[in-house]
Protein backbone atom coordinates (compact mmCIF):
# COMPACT_ATOMS: atom_id res chain seq x y z
CA UNK A 1 0.00 0.00 0.00
CA UNK A 2 1.54 3.65 -0.73
CA UNK A 3 2.29 5.81 2.01
CA UNK A 4 0.31 8.47 0.74
CA UNK A 5 -2.88 6.03 0.85
CA UNK A 6 -1.62 5.08 4.19
CA UNK A 7 -1.56 8.36 5.85
CA UNK A 8 -5.00 9.59 4.36
CA UNK A 9 -6.73 6.33 5.78
CA UNK A 10 -5.61 7.52 9.43
CA UNK A 11 -4.10 3.43 10.02
CA UNK A 12 -0.38 5.13 10.16
CA UNK A 13 1.05 3.91 13.48
CA UNK A 14 3.67 6.67 13.14
CA UNK A 15 1.17 9.30 13.87
CA UNK A 16 2.42 11.16 16.73
CA UNK A 17 -0.91 11.83 17.63
CA UNK A 18 -1.78 7.73 18.29
CA UNK A 19 1.61 6.85 20.30
CA UNK A 20 0.97 6.68 23.42
CA UNK A 21 4.62 7.16 24.27
CA UNK A 22 6.55 10.40 25.96
CA UNK A 23 8.86 10.84 22.90
CA UNK A 24 5.46 11.54 20.77
CA UNK A 25 3.85 13.71 23.12
CA UNK A 26 7.39 15.70 23.47
CA UNK A 27 6.95 16.05 19.83
CA UNK A 28 3.68 17.09 19.48
CA UNK A 29 3.72 20.04 22.04
CA UNK A 30 7.78 20.50 20.48
CA UNK A 31 6.37 21.47 16.91
CA UNK A 32 3.23 23.10 18.76
CA UNK A 33 5.25 25.50 20.87
CA UNK A 34 7.87 26.37 17.69
CA UNK A 35 5.35 27.22 15.50
CA UNK A 36 3.59 29.58 18.89
CA UNK A 37 6.93 30.93 19.51
CA UNK A 38 7.24 31.87 15.71
CA UNK A 39 4.19 33.72 15.30
CA UNK A 40 4.93 35.70 18.38
CA UNK A 41 8.44 36.37 16.93
CA UNK A 42 6.79 37.63 13.65
CA UNK A 43 4.33 39.62 14.69
CA UNK A 44 6.55 41.61 16.92
CA UNK A 45 8.93 42.10 13.84
CA UNK A 46 5.93 43.45 12.16
CA UNK A 47 5.10 45.52 15.00
CA UNK A 48 7.66 46.79 15.90
CA UNK A 49 8.79 48.08 12.28
CA UNK A 50 11.94 45.84 12.70
CA UNK A 51 12.57 44.34 9.28
CA UNK A 52 11.76 48.23 7.76
CA UNK A 53 13.81 50.66 10.19
CA UNK A 54 16.97 48.39 10.60
CA UNK A 55 17.32 45.18 8.55
CA UNK A 56 15.89 46.48 4.94
CA UNK A 57 18.77 49.47 5.17
CA UNK A 58 21.30 47.34 5.99
CA UNK A 59 21.05 44.72 3.36
CA UNK A 60 20.24 47.92 1.25
CA UNK A 61 23.85 49.15 2.13
CA UNK A 62 25.69 45.70 1.40
CA UNK A 63 23.78 45.25 -1.87
CA UNK A 64 23.80 48.15 -3.77
CA UNK A 65 26.28 49.64 -5.93
CA UNK A 66 27.56 52.42 -7.43
CA UNK A 67 30.49 53.53 -9.33
CA UNK A 68 33.56 55.13 -7.55
CA UNK A 69 34.75 58.93 -9.13
CA UNK A 70 37.82 57.22 -10.53
CA UNK A 71 35.59 54.72 -12.38
CA UNK A 72 33.38 57.19 -13.83
CA UNK A 73 35.97 59.72 -14.82
CA UNK A 74 37.89 56.59 -16.46
CA UNK A 75 34.65 55.87 -17.77
CA UNK A 76 33.92 59.42 -19.36
CA UNK A 77 37.73 59.32 -20.64
CA UNK A 78 36.99 56.15 -22.57
CA UNK A 79 33.72 57.50 -24.35
CA UNK A 80 35.65 60.65 -25.42
CA UNK A 81 38.43 58.06 -27.34
CA UNK A 82 40.98 58.86 -24.96
CA UNK A 83 42.02 55.23 -24.33
CA UNK A 84 45.40 56.14 -22.69
CA UNK A 85 43.69 58.64 -20.36
CA UNK A 86 41.03 55.91 -19.09
CA UNK A 87 44.06 53.27 -18.63
CA UNK A 88 45.83 55.48 -16.60
CA UNK A 89 42.92 56.08 -14.53
CA UNK A 90 41.64 52.15 -14.61
CA UNK A 91 45.13 50.63 -13.49
CA UNK A 92 45.10 53.56 -10.41
CA UNK A 93 41.86 52.32 -10.08
CA UNK A 94 42.97 48.47 -9.51
CA UNK A 95 46.06 49.49 -7.62
CA UNK A 96 43.68 50.89 -4.81
CA UNK A 97 40.85 48.18 -5.39
CA UNK A 98 42.10 45.20 -7.05
CA UNK A 99 39.05 43.15 -6.37
CA UNK A 100 37.11 45.09 -8.65
CA UNK A 101 34.94 43.50 -11.52
CA UNK A 102 33.67 46.88 -13.40
CA UNK A 103 37.50 48.03 -13.34
CA UNK A 104 39.24 45.22 -14.63
CA UNK A 105 35.76 44.93 -17.46
CA UNK A 106 36.42 48.31 -18.19
CA UNK A 107 40.78 48.12 -18.32
CA UNK A 108 39.83 45.04 -20.96
CA UNK A 109 37.66 47.47 -23.01
CA UNK A 110 40.42 50.45 -22.77
CA UNK A 111 42.92 47.74 -24.11
CA UNK A 112 40.37 46.95 -27.00
CA UNK A 113 39.50 50.77 -27.86
CA UNK A 114 43.54 51.66 -28.03
CA UNK A 115 44.24 48.95 -30.03
CA UNK A 116 41.26 49.48 -32.71
CA UNK A 117 41.20 53.07 -32.08
CA UNK A 118 42.72 55.05 -34.89
CA UNK A 119 42.45 58.79 -35.42
CA UNK A 120 40.04 59.86 -37.90
CA UNK A 121 41.48 60.03 -41.52
CA UNK A 122 44.30 57.56 -40.76
CA UNK A 123 44.13 53.46 -41.39
CA UNK A 124 46.42 51.01 -40.86
CA UNK A 125 48.57 49.70 -43.07
CA UNK A 126 47.18 46.53 -45.08
CA UNK A 127 43.50 47.32 -44.07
Amino acid sequence: MPAYVRSRSGSSSSSPWRDPGAAGRIAVWAHIGGFIFGALVAGIVKLSNFEKSILAPAIAKRTSWSPSEQLTAALGKLDRNDPDGSIQDLVALLTRSPNSIEGRAALVAAYTQKATWLPPGESRPGW
